[in-house]
């Protein structure tokens, strides 16, 4: 019998979506799913869209367009993000230029970004990360300012808001992804957005010249395996075989566009209908712990299991003024007016050395952009002391769950080992 093991992170996997990607996989229908892309580009407020076979190929086309229309291949990156975004510029034959983060709030050093507009970047990508908003209401009039474009890299977004817009709304060009692990899953997959009437051609261009979808059956396959070994009672047992990788980031090479498989389009239609109920299931959980964080130690802080948590608050709230941590362990606070989606809750740990992993708190990225070899024949600035905010993240930010499958236990402990690390610090 394998002790419980926390996932880092984990989206909803329905069996009716299981049952019904497969029945489209053995039935072969290759029409196009106009009411899932309708859900879509009403979600969004879109003017176009196309649905692929990864977020990062969805990345690379937007790319490709911002290039193409701003007659500029040179393109702002953040230096804090997934390699997948040096990934997707390569493949759209890009130039880089890297921005800096701040790591109190996840979103793009403003300074950093205008110095990187002002050296010739004509496209801006900005990242939702963990479920935190990007100021994207700073970066629009950045934009306009210098007329570039932006690209709103929304893989990681979690339905979050900024002043009660959905974020995926802000740029010209949105992208989105479904892979394992995101908010909205179809086992893989990703899509591009327009969202401003300038790229709606470009994006529908995309769309009509892509061949017809593969039936993804590989695709569900392990959908399907990580349904049923991806819950704490076995994840042990996955957990434990270093050779899996799980959680590891590195660099992956170019592969062909493609349209999202039969079976995924069916995969992510189950998905949406979960994204809100799961939106606000995170963000209690994610109030939860920061509870720990804001509450003043008193001589015995530690919750025994059988205690009773309050109920779930789903007001979706947040005390943004409270404090968040001590100097050794502190909360990433969203910029005003936002509502995190909290696809993790993100936190700053100086020292790693009691970190427990069974709980599922897992390292963000370890290493900025600028540190992956494949960047050096695309990056133009080379000077890492620019980047420090993205340096300090990725030496000390963790991540603690937040999603569906934590239970009260699971919080209890979670929030111990949150007092515990503040009386350590403290």
């Amino acid at each position: 019998m394998f002790k419980r093991h926390q996932l880092p992170v984990a989206s909803p996997i329905s069996i009716k979506g299981l049952i019904n990607g497969l029945f489209a996989a053995i039935t072969g229908s290759h029409q196009r799913d106009l009411n899932l892309e309708r859900s879509l580009l009403d979600l969004y407020d879109a003017k176009s869209a196309v649905l692929t076979n990864s977020g990062t190929n969805a990345l690379a086309e937007a790319i490709r367009i911002a290039i193409k229309s701003s007659k500029n291949k040179v393109v702002a990156l953040p230096a804090y993000a997934c390699a997948d975004l040096i990934t997707a510029a390569k493949k759209a034959g890009a130039s880089i230029l890297l921005y800096d983060t701040d790591p109190d709030t996840l979103s793009p050093d403003m300074e950093s970004l205008e110095s990187m507009i002002r050296k010739g970047s004509g496209t801006i990508v900005a990242a939702h990360l963990y479920g935190i908003p990007a100021d994207m209401l700073t970066i629009r009039d950045l934009a306009n300012k210098y007329n570039v474009v932006v690209i709103e890299d929304c893989a990681q977004t979690a339905s979050s808001r900024i002043d009660g817009k959905l974020t995926g709304t802000f740029g010209d060009l949105t992208i989105l992804s479904f892979g394992r692990g995101k908010g909205t899953t179809a086992g893989s997959g990703g899509a591009l957005l327009a969202v401003s009437d300038r790229f709606s051609a470009d994006v529908s261009l995309i769309e009509s010249s892509l061949p017809k979808p593969g039936l993804g059956i590989k695709n569900l396959i392990i959908t399907a395996i990580t349904w049923m070994i991806g819950r704490p009672i076995v994840y042990a047992i996955p957990a434990s075989i270093p050779q899996l990788g799980l959680g590891e980031t590195h660099y992956k090479a170019p592969v062909e566009t493609t349209r999202l498989s039969v079976s995924g389009r069916r995969l992510l239609r189950e998905s949406l209908k979960a994204v809100e109920r799961t939106r606000v299931i995170r963000a209690a959980n994610a109030s939860r712990l920061l509870d720990a964080l804001r509450q003043p130690l008193g001589p015995s802080d530690t919750l025994d299991p059988f205690d009773t948590l309050p109920p779930l608050d789903t007001s979706d709230k947040s005390d943004t003024s409270a404090p968040l941590g001590a100097p050794g362990i502190r909360a990433i606070k969203p910029i005003s007016n936002t509502s995190a989606g909290y696809l993790r809750l993100p936190i700053l740990l100086d020292d790693n050395s009691r970190v427990i992993p069974e709980l599922g708190i897992a390292r963000g990225y370890p290493k900025t952009l600028d540190e992956y070899p494949e960047i050096d024949s695309m990056l133009l600035n080379r000077d890492t002391s620019t980047l420090s905010g993205a340096k300090q993240l990725a030496a000390k930010l963790y991540t603690l769950p937040t999603h569906h499958m934590l239970n009260d236990e699971d919080i209890i402990q979670l929030k111990n080992w949150l007092t515990s690390e503040l009386r350590h610090n403290s």
